[in-house]
């Protein structure tokens, strides 16, 4: 998801973002969702603007904002279940800058670096 969002050429870090989930297959298990809050955490997938999210159940609420405190974004996340709340809210609050970043709060503080995956031996 984060990929396909920093590939597309009106991608910056300093803009916030509208992510329609609810097409999406979001049957994550724990550490997936553990592995895209590390990924989100790196230089090239982080934000410091705004991250507002459209899910379509209370599942996929509980997903995305397990995603938010592992990634440590919740200051700048909010979550919707409908699409027009969310255009709403953008509208109202994307002119504001959301809290400072943990970037901006800790400048000396580096995403660690991915782990390597683990071999199975024997």
């Amino acid at each position: 998801m984060f990929r396909t969002m920093a590939s597309d050429p009106m991608w910056s870090n300093a803009r916030n973002g509208l992510i329609d989930l609810r097409a999406a297959n979001l049957h994550l298990t724990t550490n997936e969702i553990l592995r895209l809050a590390l990924m989100q955490r790196q230089d090239a997938f982080y934000t410091n603007g705004w991250l507002v999210y459209v899910v379509s159940s209370s599942a996929e609420y509980g997903m995305v904002r397990m995603l938010g405190k592992w990634s440590r974004t919740t200051e700048q996340s909010r979550i919707f279940l409908s699409l027009r709340e969310a255009k709403n809210w953008l509208e109202d609050h994307g002119l504001a800058n959301p809290p400072l970043s943990i970037q901006a709060r800790f400048p000396k503080w580096q995403p660690k670096p991915a782990v390597a995956p683990l071999r199975k031996i024997g």
